[in-house]
């Protein structure tokens, strides 16, 4: 089959690109296992299309349970809303891309652009940010490409579909302590990692919002089908998802006081508000940045002291702290100007180091 993208550089034009049949789209696996992951490693790449669940490497004879994150699977939504036909969906480690194919949500790219080869990106992971206290993320960027193309009508509900996943991607959307503990086990915000992709545009396409709860009636009637198969009660989840909140409450209480026993800093000039955890502590703040920002702390950094990865995420720039950082671990990336990660790489790192490098010892 012809590859549309690998035609004369004049026809390297999105709408007629998107307009005929795709052979490839290319997007990240999001929360893959170490086993899933080491085979993805292995194979560089895996193939896949049917409701963005499965693939099975033939050569290993293992089946290996893909997904990505919301703003891929919206973005690639959007895409399907427009018409795009496409063959399959391959599957590849975050910031990795295919030449010569449409590539979503990966690349470290900012903004929509085609290379030279018809290499396509639709992708926000540059290390800035597009503007000033701007945000976007690939769903965005898909959505206006495809309405200035005349491929999408743009309508309210897609206008609120794209800023609920963008606030998630960005993990700025409205939030504070008194939402975070009432209502957001209860919004489409908790629920976004439980309920079924499809499950939200439908709801979104009906006219639903992220920022209001279901209502009570709604929970304790509602069902649907759960993103491993069954049927999941909406009250159940709900029940959970507080649950969770109650715990990571805790533990981030926990983490602070075991930050002040080890006279490590509260609050920065660059970090303002920090909160830091060790997993080597076993103190799990499984819902992370966004309980950490919803009980008003500004900055978050989570270490894995013996795998030699960390991570940082910021309300503030993280330029300046980017460039000691980089000194020091210069296998780190910073990503939308906001964050800064070093993925594991099983050299153990020491802590204090790395906390003195961000200004964090008394």
């Amino acid at each position: 089959m012809e590859n549309p993208i690998e035609n004369n550089q004049a026809e390297f034009d999105i709408s007629k690109i998107l307009k005929r049949k795709v052979p490839e789209i290319v997007i990240h696996g999001e929360d893959l296992n170490q086993k899933e992951l080491k085979v993805l490693e292995n194979s560089k790449r895996l193939n896949c299309k049917d409701e963005l669940l499965s693939s099975t490497n033939k050569e290993k004879k293992e089946e290996i349970k893909l997904k990505t994150d919301l703003d891929g699977r919206a973005a690639i939504f959007l895409l399907e809303e427009a018409g795009l036909n496409y063959d399959k969906l391959t599957f590849v480690k975050k910031g990795d891309w295919i030449p010569r194919s449409i590539n979503i949500d990966t690349g470290e790219r900012q903004g929509f652009s085609i290379e030279k080869d018809g290499t396509v990106f639709f992708d926000h992971h540059g290390s800035e940010k597009f503007e000033k206290d701007a945000s976007t993320s690939a769903t965005k960027i898909v959505y206006e490409v495809l309405v200035q193309n005349n491929m999408l009508k743009r309508s309210e509900w897609l206008d609120n579909l794209v800023n609920y996943v963008t606030g998630i991607d960005n993990a700025n959307y409205p939030l504070d302590k008194k939402f975070f503990i009432n209502d957001w086990s209860k919004s489409f915000y908790g629920l976004q990692k439980v309920i079924p992709f499809e499950t939200i545009f439908e709801y979104f396409r009906m006219g639903k919002t992220a920022g209001h709860p279901f209502t009570e009636q709604e929970i304790d009637t509602l069902e649907f089908k759960g993103r491993k198969g069954g049927k999941v009660l909406l009250k159940d989840t709900c029940k959970h998802q507080k649950e969770l909140v109650d715990l990571n409450i805790k533990n981030i209480s926990a983490a602070e006081s075991i930050m002040r026993r080890s006279k490590i800093k509260t609050e920065t000039p660059l970090l303002k508000r920090v909160i830091v955890n060790n997993v080597i502590n076993k103190n799990e703040i499984e819902l992370g940045f966004t309980a950490i920002r919803a009980l008003g702390y500004d900055s978050y950094i989570i270490l894995n002291e013996n795998n030699g990865g960390f991570f940082i995420s910021s309300t503030q720039p993280l330029k300046n702290i980017y460039e000691k950082v980089k000194e020091k671990y210069p296998n780190a990336k910073l990503i939308r100007g906001t964050m800064i990660l070093q993925d594991q790489n099983n050299k153990k790192i020491n802590q204090m180091d790395l906390l003195k490098t961000l200004d964090l010892l008394k």
